[in-house]
């Protein structure tokens, strides 16, 4: 358990190394937006645990497809936010 757990946060910050080239360099936002873009994404991920554990608590599957879901509408999102997050 806990090995899966070091798993976990060790590809969290390796995450980060490569999220601010793709953000800069393929999504083509300003680099003063990167750290905050990557605070929000960490708070967000801190409340999501939260939600998440109460929602498990109610309903796996419809918890699990709820997850699903709004990832996959992040992802589909993610490019457009380059062109408004852009240096003026």
């Amino acid at each position: 358990m806990a090995v899966q757990g070091d798993s976990a946060v060790t590809g969290h910050f390796a995450a980060y190394t490569f999220v601010r080239p793709v953000l800069q360099n393929l999504s083509g936002i300003d680099e003063r937006f990167v750290g905050p873009l990557l605070f929000g994404f960490g708070m967000a991920g801190i409340g999501g645990n939260f939600i998440a554990g109460v929602a498990i608590a109610k309903g796996l599957h419809r918890t699990v497809l709820a997850i699903a879901v709004t990832l996959a509408a992040v992802v589909l999102l993610c490019p457009g936010a380059g062109p408004v997050l852009r240096a003026r």
